[in-house]
């Protein structure tokens, strides 16, 4: 059987076409006055799809900052018999679950704030997202190549060197957080180079502690060292 379209039937079909059409640039110009950007304009499911690949790639990186990171930490104690490497995967378990939950979010708030310039996504939230994403991406491959070589490298490292690849990528320099005394990247650099030194000291200090009031103790040793 045909079917026959009636002239008034298609008529309407095109003023609804028509409508729908006016309400959705209606609605771009809208936004646009307002200062704000239309989400998913032309792409259905941006957000939800965004979200999935972000979390798709920060587990990843979890994966690669367990299979390094804490194995850097665990290396020595394991090495040397202390503690098992079921034992080491148990400590780290807890250790690492209450140690970002409890004292991760300054750490989080200077990854999220204070190496790209976020003011620069204000109207373009899905692209902030995007950089996230691509940001775990980038991590995320580096570490696990890195572990597969047997390369001890830093996860920290990698997620700030990312981080400034994005913003770089989408603003040029000005989209990276460069101040020193607003606790942008050169900050952060200086941590790096502070950070071994001072964990050098310290574990200098309590090893001569350890040498000279215990081992070379003498006779006396064995009490002082139980005491």
């Amino acid at each position: 059987r045909l079917h026959i379209v009636r002239p008034h039937e298609s008529r309407r079909e095109k003023m609804s076409n028509c409508l729908r059409s006016n309400c959705f640039l209606l609605m771009i110009v809208v936004c646009r006055a307002s200062g704000l950007d239309s989400p998913e304009v032309g792409i259905p499911w941006l957000y939800p799809g965004l979200a999935a690949f972000s979390f798709f790639w920060a587990f990843a990186d979890a994966y690669g900052i367990g299979a390094n990171d804490v194995a850097n930490s665990f290396a020595t104690a394991v090495a040397s018999g202390t503690i098992t490497h079921r034992q080491a995967v148990v400590i780290a378990l807890f250790a690492e679950f209450f140690g970002a939950f409890m004292l991760g979010s300054s750490v989080t708030e200077t990854i999220k704030k204070k190496v790209m310039d976020v003011e620069h996504f204000v109207h373009d939230p899905y692209v902030l997202m995007l950089a996230m994403a691509c940001t775990s991406m980038g991590s995320a491959i580096w570490v696990l190549v890195a572990t597969y070589l047997q390369m001890p490298v830093s996860t920290t490292h990698a997620t700030v060197g990312a981080i400034m690849g994005v913003g770089i990528a989408a603003f040029g320099f000005k989209g990276v957080v460069w101040d020193f005394s607003s606790g942008g990247f050169l900050s952060i650099v200086a941590s790096w180079f502070l950070s071994p030194v001072i964990a050098g000291v310290v574990a200098a200090a309590l090893y001569l502690t350890i040498k000279h009031g215990v081992l070379d103790a003498g006779e006396g040793s064995l009490r002082r060292g139980l005491a």
